[in-house]
């Protein structure tokens, strides 16, 4: 009783602290984004395997988002259901955005960048994973050219110069004046949706 208690109480602790914005602080000081800049997207009956950085008990899928968005490098996680519903579940935090499978044990979750509006997250750079470059008007065309794209799961449109990098992972965001991301599939299509 009091093993569960205390892990309870840790992820209540971990997921509170990260939500009022007294948990870790995220990136560098180029990239200054607080615990209150991320959203969490919830998806029931999919686990996300592999990417892991390390795992916990939590007593719920909620605790295991708390967890997520209060550690920096966490990009994705998944709660894995107890057999026993009177024990905490696995929460698995994840550097990464693993491909998801279709699985009743689990919950799972990929971390976004919050304020994003219409999926374009203005200010912010997704470096890296960089597949192809083309010319695009505006983060929107830049956006569609990507969705089009069946390789294409996020892009960076830098408005000075115009170009559109589309990319093939998911790149962690980070401070960037004058582009705009955005993610258009979290999870590899190859897995499964």
């Amino acid at each position: 009783m009091r093993r569960k208690l205390l892990v309870f109480l840790t992820g209540i602790i971990i997921g509170g602290l990260a939500f009022i914005g007294l948990g870790p602080r995220f990136g560098t000081a180029a990239a200054a984004f607080q615990p209150g800049s991320w959203v969490v997207h919830l998806e029931t009956n999919w686990n996300r395997y592999g990417g892991d950085l390390y795992s916990l008990e939590t007593p719920s899928p909620a605790n295991c988002q708390g967890v997520c968005v209060g550690d920096a490098r966490c990009r994705s996680f998944t709660w894995v259901r107890p057999s026993d519903p009177r024990l905490p579940g696995r929460c698995w935090i994840k550097g990464n955005v693993p491909g998801r499978n279709y699985n009743t044990c689990c919950i799972s979750g990929v971390k976004y960048v919050d304020g994003a509006t219409d999926d374009l997250e203005p200010g912010v750079d997704r470096p890296g994973h960089d597949y192809n470059t083309l010319r695009a008007a505006s983060p929107a065309q830049c956006r569609n050219i990507c969705q089009r794209d069946g390789t294409c799961r996020s892009f960076t449109f830098v408005a000075a110069t115009g170009l559109c990098w589309i990319k093939n992972q998911v790149s962690p965001p980070r401070g960037g004046p004058g582009m705009t991301s955005g993610v258009v599939r979290p999870y590899d299509s190859t897995y499964g949706m």
